[in-house]
């Protein structure tokens, strides 16, 4: 009968399992499946069969998880996170294994084979996600949200208190990105009641990326830290898209989560090529796993010999004589090639053909081995086989079975009821509306789904969600359509939120009719795609959501249509690809009928487009221009009064700010949008004015965006701009006390908005601007630079925060004179940070300083110890002005205490360049000291005019700074003053500042110039004073100061030279 289940059998009595009735009566957990067929003795035992021939990959697996759980990991879970002194380096080396083969062969069984093992661990989590067929690579991480949605329902359900802490932690941690978190692991969103979202703001494509990366290491390393070891088992990664296989490498990279975590990811490698995004990313993880330290383990699994496969025939059969069962193996291996999947099925179907029958009477399996050959020999894949069964079913079971398999490797029943009584075709049908649970019971009675927990159910393999999706391609033509607009009309608030991307993907796979709440639907996946940074995904529910627009879609649903194209042209733009977001900018911007103000968001991603992609900014600078210019605004009267005009505009903007009272600052409220158009515009020329050296232009932009603050209130912009005036104020009027006033300033207006921009601004405040008027200890006592490394990484400003995180680690430590080894320590891992993130400049500047510091440390690991090449630095950094104005800077520092002989030239050619490239930062403060050392040391030695000219020079130029009130160049005068009283014959003046300075210095422990300091005074006791005993002692205390310091380097080389003291003092 074709309309029963299963076919008639006389011995139907024993099988109680294929009784819908009892089925409904009996529980439908996998367990009870489990005991259930036990007593079905005439049943084939499925479930006992486990791991069949497995052992070599069992036990890699298992090594690889002991591996993870053996390496000592800090107990106190707050050491997880960077903190001042050191920087957060994974010390566990965390495990990624890769589990391929062919479907079927038992990929997902093996990866389980170590859950039992996590689970007795007091903290430990096993938790798994999957891609899915239907939802393909259009699905932004689907899989893991899975994996980190199982996770937190299991944390929710076993220690609620700790999942509690972990979300009030991650709200104080990122703030409102917990938003997008929520959006792509609804469970959290219980945990996390308490986030601002009132500033929040996009910013640029590259800094929602890296808040989105932020964010969800975040999440991963508090998740970690508590917990004492989580494993998350991602299957089918050949349908991973793009964003899912980038974040799982951006979580095993994360070099600063030191808890134990592995990543098992499983795949069909005949699913896979070169070319795919998978073996991409393996390959890139490949290259990167020594730098972050974490293990690739690769696991292979094959298809069963024809022992195993009696093996398993004899497990289901619960049968222990090899040769019985042997001839029916050599059939079996034949028709499935040794498949474990295909094995269990061919031999599900033998039995459902009565082709292999259990005796009662013998209480044996019987089979006749010639008879199945014969039967079997064009026995179909066993994706035909599943089909052919499931077209025996009944209609309303071959129904539900196309509506679970379109909603996805997971679904819950609550979901398939909604649908079922809403669906047009099952109304027609006549089928019950309350058939949902009796059919799910008769489906899981037939093991081709099973329970996870609670009315959430999966497929038992892909295989079976195949097949039942080859149902849907034959069966009704618009299914996927009609269930989507099922969903779309019956869920609401967050039911409908969270299966946002499964009914787009429905509607639009569909052949359904245009529509404009279908148009809208799409944007409103589009955005949260975006905001997700999964701009694949968002790029075709754009071109979705405008394919449904009507064809009068310009007049009738104008905002609709720009929204949607404007969306599509920055995601576009965000994938790099130029011309398809051009495409859509000029679908909107050719049309005479656009105002201005519905044509800003498009010329906006015309101007990044330019200067992000292009790189094209005397471009971007002419469009953003133009594009002020339609707005009615403008920003310099004429090109030619520039300069003229930018000084002006700068001491107005100065005297603005002066005027308003305190309180003005304390009220001021927040910009409205339009004028925030125009900060952003701004903005936007302000980048590539930077990268262009147009100072000037620049100058305009900042003041023009600081007076619509005082005009309209405060914008995300406002802090940045304050501080950039404060900028202007020390590098062109050396007006450090205004300077100081809008720095602090700056920071208290940055405090309106949080995050965005914080880095930015504190970065500028700090480095830039309040080193002039505070003194430099208080910066690192402070970690002023540290906390906005940290506030970069959670908004996306990657450029700042490295700066930062290199100001803190590596440049502050070098002016401060702090032991090498110390900065050494912290040199590979700032880094890898930098390159990590692509921060070129960044990264090139680490390398100059960690070559300098190795020169002075063992010249052995450099080619010339004055030169900046060797065992970091190999060749020359790229033609970058600021880059190459550092490689000076530094290798006139290496001469500075290597080669006094011949550093003066070099200094004075040099001269200038670091201003230019670094205007107004400390490291111009002290290459202008150090370049008065040196000038000063060669007019003394040598009495050349030239030298003494220049050297009286800088010693001006910082008595100025000291007038000023510059803090930090005290002591500069103090020695410089010596130099200077050496120079022209004042020894009694010259050896009081010596001694002065050395004390100064040593006391503040600033080890570098107390070194430095001491062995010029030997130096100049010795040449000058004839004074060998007081020269000697001096030298000695300059070794001293340089082995403390770590430049043994140098100590070599003066050890080396007190031997001329020596002689001297022995002629």
């Amino acid at each position: 009968d074709s309309s029963s289940p299963r076919r008639a059998s006389s011995k139907s009595y024993l099988r109680p399992s294929r009784s819908l009735q009892l089925v409904e009566q009996s529980s439908r957990s996998k367990l009870a499946v489990e005991r259930l067929s036990e007593l079905t003795i005439n049943e084939l035992k499925i479930h006992s069969i486990g791991l069949v021939g497995r052992e070599k990959e069992t036990k890699t697996l298992q090594s690889c998880l002991t591996s993870m759980m053996d390496q000592k990991v800090a107990e106190d879970k707050n050491e997880t996170e960077m903190n001042e002194t050191t920087i957060g380096i994974s010390k566990v080396k965390k495990e990624l294994v890769f589990i391929k083969g062919f479907s079927g062969v038992g990929k997902t069984s093996l990866a389980r084979t170590i859950k039992r093992k996590v689970g007795s661990i007091r903290g430990g989590y096993y938790v798994e996600g999957k891609f899915d067929l239907n939802e393909g690579k259009d699905q932004p991480y689907s899989g893991i949200a899975k994996a980190y949605c199982e996770l937190i329902q299991e944390l929710h359900t076993n220690n609620r208190d700790m999942l509690l802490e972990i979300g009030e932690k991650l709200c104080e941690l990122i703030g409102s990105e917990v938003e997008p978190l929520t959006y792509l692991i609804p469970p959290l969103e219980n945990v996390v009641t308490e986030y601002s979202t009132s500033t929040y703001s996009e910013g640029s494509i590259v800094g929602m990326q890296e808040r989105w990366k932020y964010s969800f290491r975040a999440l991963t390393r508090l998740l970690t830290s508590y917990l004492k070891s989580l494993v998350i088992v991602i299957d089918d990664l050949q349908w991973a898209d793009k964003a899912s296989l980038d974040l799982i490498e951006n979580l095993i990279t994360d070099s600063q989560n030191v808890n134990p975590l592995m990543i098992v990811g499983c795949y069909r490698s005949n699913a896979v090529d070169e070319t795919s995004d998978l073996t991409k990313s393996i390959q890139s993880l490949e290259e990167k796993k020594s730098k972050f330290g974490f293990n690739i383990t690769h696991i292979v699994v094959k298809s069963c010999g024809i022992s195993e496969v009696n093996q398993m025939i004899m497990k289901m059969m619960d049968m222990d004589d090899e040769e019985s069962t042997q001839a029916l193996a050599d059939v079996c291996f034949q028709r499935t090639l040794g498949n474990p999947f295909f094995v269990i099925e061919f031999m599900s179907m033998l039995q459902r053909e009565d082709l292999v029958k259990f005796n009662i009477g013998s209480m044996k399996w019987s089979f006749d081995v010639s008879a199945i050959e014969e039967e079997t020999f064009s026995t179909p894949n066993v994706a035909e086989l599943l089909e052919s069964r499931m077209e025996q079913m009944p209609a309303d079971v071959k129904l539900l079975l196309q509506v679970a398999a379109c909603l996805g490797p997971t679904f819950r029943v609550s979901i398939l009821e909604t649908v079922w009584k809403n669906l047009s075709y099952a109304q027609s049908k006549g089928f019950g509306l309350d058939a949902v649970p009796k059919l799910i019971a008769f489906i899981e009675s037939e093991m081709l789904i099973e329970t996870i927990f609670g009315d959430k159910h999966r497929w038992v393999h892909d295989k079976v969600q195949e097949a039942a999706l080859s149902l849907v391609e034959r069966g009704e033509e618009n299914l996927k359509f009609d269930l989507g607009k099922v969903l779309f009309f019956n869920l609401r608030g967050k039911e409908l939120e969270d299966s946002l991307f499964d009914i787009v993907d429905l509607i639009t796979s569909g052949k359904g009719t245009k529509s404009v709440d279908f148009a809208s639907l799409c944007l409103k996946a589009a955005t949260k795609a975006k905001r997700l940074s999964a701009f694949q995904s968002a790029t075709r529910y754009a071109k979705s959501g405008i394919e449904m627009l009507p064809e009068d879609k310009w007049t009738s649903n104008r905002s609709l249509a720009i929204a949607l194209h404007t969306i599509g042209s920055q995601v576009e733009l965000a994938l790099g690809h130029a011309g398809e977001s051009q495409d859509y900018c000029d679908a909107v911007l050719s049309r005479k009928d656009i105002e201005i103000d519905l044509q800003i968001p498009l010329r906006v991603v015309e101007i990044q487009r330019l200067s992000t992609v292009e790189m094209k900014y005397p471009c971007a600078i002419e469009s953003a221009l133009g594009l002020l210019k339609d707005m009615k605004k403008r920003l310099f009267w004429s090109r030619t009064l520039l300069p003229v005009q930018a000084i002006s505009v700068l001491r107005q903007t100065i005297k603005a700010i002066k005027r308003k009272p305190k309180d003005f600052y304390l009220r001021i409220g927040l910009m409205d949008d339009k004028n925030k158009e125009m900060a952003d515009i701004l903005e936007r020329i302000r980048y590539s004015c930077y990268h262009t050296k147009k100072i000037f232009q620049m100058i305009l932009c900042d003041c023009k965006s600081v007076q619509l603050t005082l005009q309209h209130g405060l914008c995300e912009h406002s802090g940045a701009c304050f501080a950039m005036i404060g900028f202007y104020a020390t590098v062109l009027f050396s007006n450090f006390e205004d300077a100081a006033r809008f720095r602090t300033l700056a920071l208290s207006t940055q405090s309106h908005f949080g995050k965005p921009r914080a880095c930015q601004t504190i970065f500028l405040c700090h480095w830039s601007s309040l080193s002039w008027t505070l003194p430099l200890q208080s910066f690192s006592s402070s970690s002023v630079f540290y906390d906005a490394y940290t506030k970069g990484m959670q908004n996306g400003e990657g450029d700042f925060a490295m700066w930062s995180l290199i100001a803190h680690f590596v440049r502050i430590p070098i002016i401060l004179g702090k032991p090498i080894d110390q900065i050494l320590e912290a040199c590979p891992k700032v880094l890898a940070q930098t390159e990590e993130i692509s921060q070129t400049s960044q990264a090139q500047t680490t390398k100059l300083y960690w070559q300098m510091l190795l020169n002075l440390r063992d010249p052995k690991q450099a080619k010339d110890p004055v030169q900046l090449k060797g065992a970091v630095l190999s060749e020359n950094p790229d033609e970058d002005v600021y880059v190459t104005a550092y490689q000076g800077y530094l290798e006139c520092k290496l001469l500075l205490f290597y080669d006094h002989e011949s550093a003066a030239d070099r200094v004075i050619e040099f001269a200038g360049r670091l201003k230019k490239a670094a205007p107004g930062s400390f490291d111009f403060m002290i290459e202008t000291f150090h370049r008065g050392v040196t000038l000063y040391v060669a007019a003394r030695r040598s009495k050349r005019r030239k030298y003494k000219r220049h050297a009286k020079k800088v010693r001006k130029t910082i008595h100025k700074w000291k007038k000023a009130g510059n803090p930090n160049v005290v002591y500069y005068c103090t020695f410089l003053d010596a130099e200077h009283a050496a120079l022209e014959g004042k020894h009694d003046e010259a050896e009081k500042n010596y001694k002065d300075a050395i004390q100064f210095v040593a006391k503040a422990g600033f080890l570098h110039h107390a070194a430095l300091f001491s062995e010029l005074y030997s130096d100049y006791l010795l040449r000058e004073r004839d004074d060998k005993d007081e020269a000697k002692y001096r030298l000695e205390e300059a070794i001293r100061y340089y082995e403390d310091w770590g430049a043994l380097g140098k100590v070599e080389k003066l050890k080396e030279s007190s031997l001329l003291v020596y002689d001297v003092a022995v002629r």
